[in-house]
């Protein structure tokens, strides 16, 4: 059963302040903030985890759970219905990993990124289907360094841009296995923190309306 309205309010209310806190830092070049939907999972059982709570709760980093990004490919399609009547670009690449570059091929121009992790927030949503990952990055451009990779997957993108959010629906490839994902990114780091929260709890939450 979902939460009462004026409970689930209150207690995200909280857990926003809190989150908007933990985004807020000052240098914000070359920063990325981005939500995804996955699944907080027990390293040992690769079970969803359940916790007795009636409220989301932030999780500190423990090596007892991994966040697995992705969602089934019918909770996929029913999030992207919802902008059928939005304009959307779709873009296909090639992406390698390695020791934390990113080298990406597209339309035959090559580019490399170091992504740099600042924080990664993994926040367990009870009655939803899915948790949520609000990550910090910075994405600086650097000279292709890439010798070999220890990770290549094909990607399928469709993006749809409203108001100051980017949402991005990823078909992944590799090594035989799809992934289906759904990520949030703010366009522009100075734009409202509330807001971009709101909208990555409300894309989590999708399922309780």
């Amino acid at each position: 059963m979902p939460l009462p309205p004026e409970l689930n309010k209150a207690f995200t209310f909280e857990l926003k302040n809190m989150l908007i806190n933990k985004l807020n830092i000052q240098n914000k070049d070359n920063l990325e903030i981005e939500a995804r939907l996955g699944s907080i999972t027990e390293v040992f059982t690769s079970e969803r985890l359940r916790l007795n709570t009636f409220h989301p709760v932030i999780l500190e980093p423990s090596h007892d759970t991994r966040f697995k990004t992705g969602v089934a490919l019918n909770y996929f399609t029913k999030i992207k219905d919802l902008f059928k009547n939005e304009t959307g670009t779709i873009e296909k690449d090639s992406v390698c990993l390695f020791k934390g570059f990113r080298t990406t091929l597209s339309n035959g121009k090559t580019t490399t990124i170091r992504k740099d992790r600042i924080a990664a927030y993994d926040i367990y949503i009870p009655n939803a289907v899915y948790d949520l990952r609000i990550a910090l990055s910075r994405e600086v451009p650097v000279t292709n360094v890439m010798k070999r990779t220890s990770y290549r997957r094909e990607r399928e993108r469709e993006s749809f841009v409203v108001d100051d959010s980017r949402f991005d629906f990823t078909v992944t490839k590799s090594e035989g296995t799809v992934n289906y994902e759904v990520e949030v990114e703010l366009i522009n780091a100075d734009s409202s923190l509330d807001t971009f929260v709101d909208v990555a709890f409300n894309v989590a939450l999708l399922n309780l309306q």
